[in-house]
């Protein structure tokens, strides 16, 4: 659950990397999934912490590491509040597939066009 200050609630972001750390207060997050949709938390919805720590580097390469209290999330993740995996086709699939047929159509008279005329 949220902190919150007065009436705004908030989520605390701690950042370390290399000795120094930073803390933010977060009032509204965007957490894009994989499949791309971009899902806006806020309000009573953030979490309470983000732990973010960059630790030393192996042959050239950061690693991070990212605490979210991911137990406390689980039901949420569970009951489809961020769900991972969307049906498909999904409305901006259908719109793109009607595009790509339709420009298909278009080129194909096009052509069919100009070959009668020769």
């Amino acid at each position: 659950m949220a902190l919150f200050v007065g009436e705004k609630r908030f989520c605390k972001i701690i950042w370390m990397e290399g000795g120094r750390t930073v803390v933010r207060r977060i009032f509204k997050m965007a957490i894009q999934q994989p499949s791309g949709l971009i899902e806006i938390v806020e309000g009573k919805d953030l979490p309470d912490a983000i732990v973010l720590e960059t630790g030393p580097t192996a042959k050239g390469k950061p690693t991070m590491q990212a605490i979210m209290s991911p137990e406390s999330r689980k039901a949420e993740w569970e009951s489809g509040r961020f769900p991972i995996e969307h049906p498909w086709p999904r409305r901006r699939d259908l719109m793109h597939m009607g595009v790509g047929f339709t420009l298909l159509g278009l080129i194909r008279l096009y052509l069919l066009t100009v070959q009668a005329t020769q």
